[in-house]
This record gives C-alpha cells, sequence and structure tokens, in this order.
C-alpha cells in the first residue's frame, strides 16, 4: 500500500500539472496564416428591375433636369407602392424620405430649402445619417445662427457673474461666514477686472456679424433687410473701435521697446478705424516726431564736412586714422586734444575691435556710450552699437542673462506674476491691488517651488540667452569668448538632453575627452533614430536615418540607423491606410464577404485557429494589402507577421466603397466617432473607388498614414459625456478644518470650430 503522504503528494502533482497543461492552454501559439485568408466573393444577383425600380429612376431623371411635375410623379408612384404594402424586400418605405430630400435639393431658394428640411425632419422612417444631415441644412441659417452667437456672449457674460458670486459664497460656508465679506469684495473686483479686460466686440459677436453680413449678401430685397442692415452697421462701428483700441494697446507697446516705424503704423491703422481717438492721434504724434528726431540726427550723421577742413586739420585727422592702427604715441597725443577727443576716442575703438582686442574696445565704446549725446556727439554712435545685439553679440548675451537671471528669480518668489499683473489694461497699481490676494497667495508657496523647480514645468528662461550666444558665435567663431560661450550653450543642451546641437558644442571644446564623446555621440545618433521613428513622412524618417548613418558611421547607433534605413526603404509602401482589428470586428460589413470577405475565425479572437493582429488591415498602394496576423508567441505586444496579397479589381473597389460609405454613416449617427481630414486618404479611395490605383503614386507627399479605429479604441471603455446640465458641481473642500462645500459653476459656451477665424 502506499503511504498517505505519497498519495498527497501524488495529488499534489497531478494538480500541479493540470494547471501547468491549463496555463498552456490558454496561450496556445497562433499558427502563421499565409494562404485562405479570403472567402470567394459574394456574387451579385442580376436583379429584375420593379415597378418602385423604375419610379426611383424616373425620379432620378427628374431631378436632373429640374422636373418638378416629373419628381412629384414619380414621387407619388413610390408611396403609392408603399402604402400598398409592395416589394418590402426593397425597402420602398426607406425610399420615401429620400426621394423628398432628392426633390427639397432642385429648389433655388435657400430659405425655402431650409424650411422644406425642416418639414422633413424627424419622420417615423427617416435614416439616421439622413436626420444628421437635415439638422445640419436646418442649423444652417444665417439669422438663427447669428442670434446663437449673441446669446453665446450673453451666456458667458452671465456665467462670468454667476461664477463670481457663487464661487465666493462656497469658500464662506467651508469657513462659517467669517470671510464672506473678503472673498466676495475680492471676487467681484477680479470680475470688474475680467470685464474690463474682456472685449468690447468679441469673436462671438464678430461671428454674428459675418452671418448677418451673409444674409443681406443673398436676400437684399427682404422685408427683414433694413433692420438686419442697422444692425450690420451698429455692429461695424463697435468693431472699428475695439480695433483701434487694439492698435493703441500695441503700439503703445511697440514704442516702449523703441520700434517706433511699428508703433507709428498701429498709430495710422487706429485712426484709419476710429479718427475720433485721441490716444490713437496722441501715439501718432510722439512717434512721428521721435521718428523725425531720428532722421535729423541722422543725417547730422552723414553730414560731410571735408571741403571745409583746413590743410592742418585734414593732416591730424589723416594722422588720427593711421595712429589708430597702431595706438603710437602720435596717436594718443592727438587723443589729448580737445577738438579731436570725441572723435579719437570712438576711432580707437573701433582699431582695437579690429585688432581683436574685444574688452578693451567694448570698453572704451561703453564708456564713451555713457556720456551726455549732447556733449558729445560721438556718445549716440557709440550707444547704437553697445546696444545693437548684432554689433556687440557678448555684450547682448551678459545683457540678456542678467535679465533672465532676474525673471527666474522672480518666478520662484512669485510664480505666474513674474511678468506682471495679470490686467494689462488697468493702471498697473490698481492691477496690482485686484492681484494682491493670489501674490501673497503665490509668495506664501515659494519654498514649494524652489524645492520641486528641478522637476516642475516652467519657462525656460535660458532660450534667449542661448539665441544671444549662437548669435556670437555665429559672428565672432574666434573671438575671444567663444570658449566660455560653447561651455555655455554645452551645458544648457545637455540640461535639455539635446544631444546633436551638445555634441556641436563640444567639438569647440578644446578639453572635451575622447571618452565623453564617444558616449555623446553615441547618445546623438539614438536621439535622431527616435526622431526618425516619430516621424510621419517616409521621406524625412528616410533622410534622417541617412544622415545619422553618415555622420556617426563608427557609432553603434549610426549603424543601427543605416539597418534601419536599408528595411525601411525595402518595406516602404507608397500608402499606410489602415483598418484596426477592433474597426472590422465593430464593423462586420467591411470584414464579411460582400467587401474584404476575412474568414471569421480569423477575427474570433482564438488564437489556435490563426488571428488577425489589433493592428489590423493595411491598404500599402495599389490593389495590395497588408494583413498582420499574432506571431507564433500569440502575445499581442509582439511584432506581428505580415501578409500581403493582391486582390482583385472588384474586390478593392468594393472594400473602399463599403469603408467610406461606413465612415461616414458613423460619423452621421454618432458625431463624437469623427473622420479627421486626410486629403491623400480620400485620394486614395476615390481613385480606388473609380478603378484607378493601378498605377502607384510612389511620392511621399501622397502618402497617408491615416487609421480607422473602432469607437472602443478610440473612447475606451467607458465614454466621457457632457451633461445637459448647464452648470458643473464643483465640491470644494478644506482639510485644515475638516469642511467641504459644494456649488454649481456654471459653463461657458463653447466656441465652435472655426472661432480662431475672427481674432
Amino acid at each position: 500500500m502506499r503511504s498517505p503522504n505519497r498519495q498527497k503528494r501524488g495529488a499534489s502533482l497531478a494538480v500541479a500539472l493540470f494547471a501547468l497543461a491549463g496555463a498552456f492552454g490558454c496561450t496556445t501559439p497562433a499558427p502563421l496564416v499565409k494562404d485562405d485568408i479570403l472567402v470567394p466573393l459574394l456574387p451579385r444577383a442580376a436583379l429584375q428591375p420593379t415597378d418602385g425600380d423604375l419610379a426611383t429612376r424616373d425620379l432620378a431623371r427628374a431631378a436632373l433636369i429640374s422636373d418638378r411635375v416629373g419628381m412629384n410623379t414619380a414621387i407619388a408612384k413610390l408611396e403609392a407602392i408603399s402604402e400598398e404594402g409592395g416589394e418590402p424586400e426593397r425597402r420602398i418605405d426607406r425610399r420615401i424620405p429620400l426621394s423628398h430630400d432628392l426633390r427639397n435639393a432642385t429648389l433655388d431658394d435657400p430659405v425655402a430649402y431650409r424650411e422644406a428640411c425642416e418639414s422633413l425632419l424627424g419622420r417615423a422612417d427617416n435614416d439616421p445619417r439622413l436626420d444628421s444631415r437635415l439638422e445640419e441644412c436646418v442649423a444652417d441659417d444665417p439669422l438663427k445662427l447669428a442670434q446663437r452667437r449673441v446669446r453665446d456672449s450673453r451666456e458667458t457674460i452671465w456665467a462670468e457673474t454667476y461664477n463670481s458670486i457663487a464661487d465666493p459664497l462656497s469658500r464662506s460656508l467651508i469657513t462659517g461666514g467669517l470671510l464672506t465679506p473678503y472673498y466676495i469684495s475680492n471676487s467681484v473686483a477680479s470680475y470688474l477686472a475680467r470685464m474690463n479686460e474682456r472685449p468690447a466686440f468679441p469673436v462671438p459677436l464678430r461671428q454674428a456679424l459675418v452671418h448677418r453680413e451673409r444674409y443681406l449678401a443673398h436676400f437684399p430685397e427682404s422685408e427683414e433687410a433694413p433692420e438686419i442692415q442697422k444692425r450690420v452697421d451698429r455692429a461695424r462701428r463697435k468693431l472699428h473701435k475695439e480695433e483701434a483700441r487694439q492698435f493703441v494697446f500695441h503700439g503703445n507697446v511697440a514704442r516702449k521697446n523703441n520700434n517706433l516705424r511699428v508703433a507709428h503704423n498701429l498709430a495710422l491703422r487706429a485712426l484709419e478705424n476710429d479718427p475720433d481717438r485721441r490716444s490713437a492721434k496722441k501715439l501718432e504724434a510722439r512717434t512721428r516726431e521721435a521718428i523725425e528726431t531720428q532722421w535729423r540726427d541722422r543725417a547730422r550723421s552723414e553730414t560731410s564736412a571735408m571741403g571745409e577742413l583746413s590743410a592742418e586739420d585734414a593732416t591730424r585727422a589723416t594722422g588720427l586714422l593711421l595712429a589708430g592702427s597702431d595706438l603710437g604715441a602720435h596717436g594718443l597725443a592727438l587723443l589729448r586734444n580737445d577738438e579731436y577727443e570725441q572723435v579719437g576716442s570712438y576711432v580707437v575703438a573701433a582699431a582695437l575691435a579690429e585688432r581683436g582686442d574685444e574688452r578693451a574696445a567694448w570698453a572704451r565704446l561703453g564708456d564713451l556710450a555713457g556720456e551726455n549725446p549732447s556733449q558729445n556727439e560721438m556718445a549716440r554712435h557709440a550707444r547704437a552699437l553697445v546696444g545693437d545685439p548684432m554689433q556687440n553679440p557678448y555684450g547682448s548675451f551678459e545683457r540678456v542673462r542678467s535679465t533672465q537671471r532676474s525673471k527666474n528669480i522672480r518666478w520662484h518668489f512669485f510664480g505666474g506674476f513674474f511678468q506682471g499683473p495679470r490686467y494689462k489694461r488697468l493702471p498697473q497699481p490698481v492691477a496690482w491691488l485686484v492681484d494682491l490676494p493670489l501674490l501673497v497667495n503665490t509668495f506664501i508657496f515659494t519654498p514649494v517651488r524652489f524645492i520641486f523647480s528641478p522637476v516642475s514645468e516652467k519657462p525656460d528662461f535660458q532660450r534667449p540667452v542661448a539665441a544671444a550666444a549662437y548669435r556670437y558665435l555665429e559672428r565672432e567663431p574666434e573671438g575671444e569668448h567663444k570658449d566660455e560661450l560653447a561651455r555655455w550653450l554645452y551645458d544648457y543642451e545637455s540640461d535639455r538632453e539635446n544631444w546633436s546641437a551638445a555634441l556641436r558644442m563640444a567639438d569647440h571644446l578644446p578639453w572635451f575627452g575622447h571618452k565623453e564623446r564617444t558616449e555623446l555621440v553615441e547618445k546623438a545618433a539614438e536621439q535622431r533614430i527616435e526622431f526618425a521613428n516619430r516621424a510621419t513622412r517616409r521621406d524625412r524618417r528616410s533622410s534622417t536615418l541617412r544622415a545619422t548613418a553618415r555622420e556617426f558611421p563608427d557609432a553603434a547607433a549610426g549603424r543601427r540607423a543605416g539597418i534601419a534605413e536599408r528595411e525601411h526603404r525595402e518595406h516602404a509602401t507608397a500608402q499606410s491606410i489602415r483598418m484596426t482589428r477592433g474597426f472590422l470586428i465593430e464593423n462586420p460589413q467591411i470584414a464579411g464577404p460582400r467587401a474584404l470577405g476575412i474568414r471569421r475565425e480569423l477575427i474570433d479572437g482564438e488564437n489556435h485557429n490563426g488571428e488577425l493582429h489589433p493592428r489590423g488591415v493595411t491598404f500599402i498602394g495599389g490593389r495590395y494589402i497588408e494583413f498582420e496576423f499574432m506571431n507564433e508567441s500569440g502575445d499581442e505586444d509582439d511584432p506581428p507577421e505580415k501578409v500581403r496579397q493582391k486582390i482583385s479589381q472588384e474586390r478593392m473597389t468594393r472594400v473602399v466603397a463599403i469603408l467610406d460609405d461606413t465612415a461616414t454613416r458613423n460619423y452621421r449617427v454618432d458625431p463624437d466617432v469623427e473622420v479627421a481630414p486626410d486629403p491623400r486618404r480620400d485620394l486614395f479611395i476615390e481613385r480606388a473607388r473609380l478603378g484607378l490605383g493601378e498605377e502607384i503614386d510612389t511620392r511621399a507627399t501622397a502618402h497617408s498614414n491615416y487609421v480607422f479605429q473602432s469607437a472602443r479604441e478610440q473612447f475606451g471603455m467607458v465614454r466621457g459625456r457632457e451633461s445637459i446640465l448647464p452648470f458643473d458641481l464643483v465640491v470644494r473642500g478644506d482639510l485644515t478644518g475638516a469642511g467641504i462645500a459644494a456649488f454649481p459653476r456654471w459653463r461657458k459656451p463653447k466656441e465652435t470650430p472655426d472661432a480662431f477665424l475672427y481674432r
């Protein structure tokens, strides 16, 4: 007899083997399918035309020639056949609303067409796609659209007003009402400041203006035209005043930045829109006067009095220029002459710069620029050179670095207020007073910003400094400060992990070691490969990989780039329009035997009989299709096995036609499932539908990477839905006092997709 212990061990072993067998069974390798991927197409049965088909033919013929009588007769025949219950297999009842819509489309009057669409909308026998299009037609009324945009503008103001009261009241519930006056007063002050910043003629009102002008252009003789014209004139005047105000605001900013010509042009634009605006007149006068002063100074600089010089003065001037080349004793003696001291300092500084002594030259010019221009004629010229970033790139680098360092410190202490108060149209003291509560709260969290600044998102304060440093290296490649700026740029690019730029800077550093450079080369090549993999156009990917292989031939990443480029060229396709497996399962009419005709067992979710990879099927150009299957491991994360086949022209025509129709239908039924615009995809589908896809277009500009995805793949398991209520419930809590409050925050109307055109 077996001992109990041996029996227990045997039972445990059996259970373990059973579990192991079950585990292997769950991960059954997927066999590679190469043949018999597609089933034969179902033939189209020859149909004998019925009375309903003949009536539909007559309707189409009458619609093409706008024969209203013929269309009415054909529709009457279809309705009679439908009422009698005839031809149920042809679904004559579905043709009735479509027939009415076809007749309505022949109307020349847009108003009558919209009214006809509205009367047809909502029928019980309407197709959802027809209802969706009819809704768009009814909504395309210029006057209704204008009224809707006006309502959006008013609702935005109401939402701002409501939230400015509801928000502080919810805070007062947490604090017990003690700070209610403070919260309300602060909220009201911010609300008034926002209203002051709000454009007098915002985007929704501009859209309303365009819709009303479109109505007047189409119906100038209508009864509503005079009243609409008055509204348009009033809106135009408000728009011109608002544009004039913006021109003046930006003109003042340009004037502060010493861009006098830009400021003057903006002032003139403001006067064109609003000739009576005093601020525009004042700005125009000031900028014109400043520009005239510049012209007078330039004319005085260009004036030459050589004809009036005596022979002695001419000799001295020539000696000064010659002395400036070596700064000999004669040149220094001339500098001590009061008559030539001003010009002499400028000439000597220029000679120092030509000799390569940058520090001494710019130090002398800096001293000269600090003098009073009314007492020293050359101070203005020196000031212009010192302040010009192209003439004095290193000085510009130092100024920008100092400015950005100051901004960085201010950001650490004051956060987003480092550039000033939020409301620019208010006087600055008032704007700071409004922002004072937020400013104090931001200042309190200064230690947090110092702690998390290395990993937190903040403005790139070093970017302008880097631009100035690159400018110096471009202007002065052999200058005195090239090593200093190259080192600074190397550190900057390394911190950004821009290894290619860091490698360029490392080549300017003589002390850079060979080992460190080899590591930097590998990083730069790897980064180039990553960039190539993210490229959407195959020509850019190919050129990036080819350049990487040529630039880094000795690096391991460079060799990988060359191999990747060779594989890319071998496997490159003219198109890459893909349908995922989820999309095919969600739309079986595409995968079915009347279109693509994939065998059912290839998309049934079972690996033992072969299974399509989640990547699905791809149109690669012409009549060629690439199928991607699960590999032998049966793991979706592993690379798929690819099989290419050339299908018949009939199958190609059917599948692209049903694909295009299905995508349009899905969008009509569910607007969230939007088909993104892709003209190259549309061109390929249209040519394939017409049977013109035999000639493959290999241009990179004709390549499309579009992917048709299922709704599950786009939105996940649960799709977010917006509440039908006009407000959101906001919950606010206070951990210190264990308080909690909730209040409804009114939602602002969403901008229309074309709103950016009206800014």
